[in-house]
C-alpha cells in the first residue's frame, strides 16, 4: 500500500514538473528558495505590467495559494512533506502556475501597422493580446446587433 502511494506521488510530481517546465514555471517548490519564489511572483503583479491582464479573481486565487503552499511548507523541503500534503503542495503549485501563464500571455503586446483611412501612411496600434481580443469581440457583437435590427419580417 505504502509502495503505490509513493508511485503515485512520483506520478504526480512527474506530471506537474513536465507541464511546469513546458509553460515556464512560475513558481517550482521543489527548486530554490519558496520564499524568494513568493516575493517574485507577488513584485510581478503588483508591477502592473508583467501580469496587467489578470482578472481580480486569478490574483486572488494566487495570493491564496501561495499562502497554502507558504502554510504547508513552513520552512520545510517537500522531501520532509507526507504524501498528502505533497499532492495538496502540487495542486496549488500547478494552480497558481496555470493562472499566470495565461495572464502572462493575455498581457503580451502586439504592435501592428494598420492603415488609417485617408493617407497612405499607416500608423502603429500597440494591444496587448487580451485588449485585440476583447476589440474583436466588441465589433463581432456590433456587427451582429446591426443585422439583427434588419431581420426580414417574420424572423427572430
Amino acid at each position: 500500500m505504502n509502495l503505490r502511494k509513493s508511485l503515485a506521488c512520483l506520478v504526480v510530481m512527474f506530471a506537474v514538473s513536465g507541464v511546469a517546465l513546458a509553460s515556464k514555471a512560475r513558481v517550482d517548490a521543489t527548486k530554490g528558495s519558496f520564499a524568494e519564489q513568493r516575493a517574485q511572483i507577488e513584485a510581478d503583479l503588483a508591477d502592473g505590467e508583467t501580469y496587467s491582464e489578470i482578472s481580480n479573481g486569478d490574483r486572488a486565487t494566487v495570493a491564496t495559494e501561495l499562502g497554502k503552499m507558504e502554510t504547508l511548507l513552513r520552512g520545510r523541503s517537500v522531501s520532509e512533506l507526507s504524501e498528502a500534503e505533497k499532492v495538496e503542495l502540487m495542486n496549488s503549485q500547478e494552480l497558481i502556475n496555470t493562472r499566470l501563464t495565461k495572464a502572462s500571455e493575455d498581457s503580451r503586446m502586439v504592435c501592428r501597422r494598420e492603415p488609417v483611412a485617408g493617407t497612405r501612411l499607416p500608423r502603429s496600434q500597440c494591444l496587448t493580446v487580451a485588449q485585440r481580443r476583447r476589440q474583436r469581440e466588441q465589433s463581432q457583437d456590433a456587427l451582429e446587433a446591426h443585422y439583427r435590427g434588419f431581420a426580414p419580417v417574420g424572423e427572430p
